[in-house]
Formats: C-alpha cells, sequence, structure tokens
C-alpha cells in the first residue's frame, strides 16, 4: 500500500507546498488507497502523565498563540486534542483565548457553530456521576449562576431575589419610628438577607431593578395613625415606598407597600414602622400578616 505524501519539515517562517492555491508549512496528501492523512501515535503508557509540563507529551496536537518555541500556560492554548482523544480541555473546548477571532477581524466572533442539516450545533452530555450541570451562565465567572441547565435537561433561571420575615412581635413605641429586624427567610438566592448581621437589611448584590415588598399587621387599637415606609440606606430623606392610613376601627390594622426601584451594588433597604395610638403598640408576628420583605430582581434598568 502506497503512503500518502509528505512534504519534509520546514525550518521557521518558511512555507512549502500549495492547498487551494494557499501556501503551507506541511503539506500531507493521503494516496487514494491510504485512508490517513496523518496519524499521531502516544510512544508509551506513560505518555502525557501529570507530572510532565503542558505541552510537552501530554497533548496530540495544540495550536498556540505566541512566539516560536515560546513555553506557553495552560489558559493560551487555542486548542487542544489530549492523549485519550479528548478535544480540548477537561474533555471540552477551553481556554482564555478560547476560540475566538483576533481583535480588528469582522465579525468578531468568540465562537461561531454553523450547523449542517443533519448535523446539531452543539450537543453537551453531563457527567453521569457525580451528575454534572449542561450549562452554567455566571456574570464575570463568580456567583450563583443566572441560567443553568442540569444534568436532567431542567432549565433554571436564578433570579436575585429574598423574601424575609419576622417570627416575634415587635413593641412599637408612641411616635418613635423603629427599623424591623427580620430573624427568618424564605428564600435567598445572592446573599441579600443575613439572620445574623444587619437583620434589618436586604442588600443588593447584583445592581439592577427591583420589586420591592413590605407587608406588616398592627395590633387592634382604632387611636391614631400607622404607617409603614421602606428607606434606602439608613436614611428616611431616600424613602422609595409608603403607606399611611388612620387605624382600623375593628381589629387589626394591616399596611402593605410595593414599589420599582433601581440598586446599585452595595444599596440597601430597611423597612420603617410607627404609629401613635397613645401607647406601645405591637407588630404582630402572627399568620400571614407578618412582617414580611422581601426584593426581586428585574433587570439591569
Amino acid at each position: 500500500m502506497s503512503g500518502p505524501t509528505v512534504n519534509s519539515p520546514p525550518s521557521a517562517g518558511s512555507s512549502i507546498g500549495t492547498v487551494s492555491g494557499e501556501t503551507a508549512h506541511v503539506l500531507v496528501t493521503p494516496s487514494a488507497s491510504d485512508e490517513n492523512g496523518v496519524v499521531v501515535k502516544a510512544p508509551s503508557a506513560a505518555w502525557g502523565a501529570a507530572s510532565v509540563p503542558y505541552g510537552k507529551g501530554q497533548a496530540f496536537m495544540l495550536l498556540k498563540e505566541g512566539a516560536a518555541g515560546a513555553t506557553l500556560p495552560d489558559d493560551l492554548v487555542m486548542f487542544r486534542v489530549d492523549p485519550s482523544g479528548a478535544i480540548g480541555s477537561c474533555g471540552g473546548i477551553h481556554s482564555a483565548p478560547g476560540l475566538r477571532a483576533r481583535a480588528g477581524f469582522v465579525p468578531a466572533y468568540g465562537l461561531r457553530i454553523q450547523p449542517s442539516i443533519d448535523c446539531p450545533g452543539i450537543i453537551i452530555d453531563s457527567v453521569a456521576s457525580p451528575a454534572s450541570d449542561f450549562l452554567l451562565v455566571r456574570e464575570n465567572g463568580t456567583g450563583n449562576p443566572f441560567l443553568r441547565v442540569d444534568s436532567s435537561g431542567r432549565v433554571t433561571f436564578n433570579t436575585p431575589q429574598a423574601r424575609a420575615r419576622r417570627t416575634t412581635n415587635l413593641s412599637l413605641s408612641n411616635g418613635l419610628p423603629a427599623l424591623i429586624a427580620f430573624d427568618a427567610e424564605d428564600y435567598d438566592t445572592d446573599a441579600i438577607h443575613d439572620l445574623v448581621t444587619n437583620t434589618t437589611r436586604l442588600t443588593c448584590r447584583t445592581a439592577g431593578v427591583y420589586d420591592i415588598k413590605a407587608g406588616v399587621r398592627f395590633a387592634a387599637n382604632a387611636t391614631g395613625y400607622r404607617q409603614v415606609y421602606i428607606q434606602r440606606n439608613s436614611s428616611s430623606a431616600n424613602t422609595i415606598g409608603a403607606e399611611l392610613r388612620n387605624a382600623s376601627a375593628v381589629g387589626p390594622t394591616d399596611l402593605n407597600v410595593s414599589t420599582s426601584y433601581k440598586l446599585a451594588v452595595g444599596d440597601y433597604i430597611e423597612v420603617v414602622a410607627t404609629q401613635d395610638s397613645g401607647g406601645a403598640l405591637d407588630l404582630s408576628a402572627a399568620g400571614p400578616q407578618a412582617p414580611v420583605f422581601s426584593m426581586t430582581y428585574t433587570g439591569r434598568g
């Protein structure tokens, strides 16, 4: 069987052979009776061991960006076929430059995949044990993912949001506004509320517009007014929502505040309640109208 024709390896910077009119450093032309143009085979079982420096025996093929002969780290490898035959790093496509378009090229795609009629553009298989996610989308590569596709194929949008509540009554002095501390959480996806430190606060960790809600129940008393408001960054001058009404003549008085507001990272909001019944009056923690406080991300704004 005749083998393919291979032009001998050139010196650096030289070019030999042509492919569709383009010059090439190495030109391999398989013969009609030989299926393979290039075969790369590991010389020993130990080839590709972790102790061998990257790029020296750890890959069948590397495409690197940099000067000829330079030793470049993993994150500058543009494309890799490892000893197991896997493409990329850790069995996938990877790297800091990654598969990318160099600056100045138009259009400058990070990665473009064009499916054929009978071939999907992307197929991702999860690792069976332990089960791995198909896809995670994070901001700046850290924190909880905004989007997750788990190993069962279920899609989850991890919206930054939290709902805190109070489980004990809070006594309010007559005419004195008081912050409400919250000692329980129904959910918190973005470290928005803390059960130990600054328990009155919901703190923005992801900048954007939020739907913000608060609700309280004042114990039964028909005298005076009742008020609840939401303030930003410990200042009543930064009130972003409020409700004020006369006390109910029959039974407890319920107040609810709902607003939408754009918050920056580090901004925090708190709930303040006040009353002028003439004496101390409780905020009730019983039932569905126990003090509650929530914020839900709706977009960047």
